[in-house]
């Protein structure tokens, strides 16, 4: 699956829809348990847990650090800056049915001078593919079974010249107060698939 930003948008138009009529008081929202914070973020292998309300998967996870990816060769030369993958891994503890719901994962993303990068352009500008060949996807593909290791990998568009480093690596609702930050550590190559 790959990600669909019309399908995304229309979730988040639901679920603030939802918000709106009172609905989401029988939905929880999606919750986070607090591992580090943007002042003492976490260090790099520090498990984090984070549940959706929406589709009632839950997850386990850590986040191994950053690799650099190149820039897409058909796509990513127009604008300056650079591109990072956050790798890690996700989970699934509980879901409601056979498998975990795609988009349910927590939001990756980076911060980088003082705001959130997260932005569509990402999947646009980086060249995440050789990564996906070797074996580590997308988030928001995540749709497998109760303690399937999900290697991910999040492309991250820093936009710049020069581009700025990132500061933080942050897991969930940077808008709430439970997402995790974790430091934004460089791997010097793409680790080993994780077994399990």
């Amino acid at each position: 699956m790959t990600y669909d930003p019309v399908v995304h948008t229309k979730r988040r138009v639901l679920i603030a829809s939802a918000t709106a009529t009172g609905i989401l008081a029988v939905c929880p929202p999606a919750h986070a348990f607090a591992v580090g914070t943007p002042s003492a973020p976490a260090p790099v292998g520090t498990p984090f847990e984070f549940s959706d309300g929406y589709s009632g998967t839950a997850w386990s996870g850590t986040v191994l650090g950053i690799i650099e990816l190149p820039r897409d060769a058909m796509f990513g030369s127009e604008n300056p800056g650079r591109c990072i993958g956050i790798v890690g891994t996700l989970t699934p503890t509980a879901t409601e049915g056979l498998t975990s719901e795609a988009y349910s994962s927590p939001a990756i993303s980076a911060v980088a001078s003082g705001r959130v990068i997260d932005s569509f352009d990402s999947i646009i500008e980086c060249d995440y593919q050789p990564t996906v060949d070797a074996g580590w996807g997308l988030p928001s593909d995540a749709a497998v079974t109760v303690g399937i290791v999900y290697p991910f990998v999040q492309p991250v568009f820093l936009p710049g010249d020069p581009a700025p480093e990132p500061e933080l690596i942050a897991v969930g609702d940077t808008s709430a107060t439970d997402a995790m930050y974790y430091q934004p550590t460089a791997l010097p190559a793409l680790p080993a698939l994780p077994v399990g």
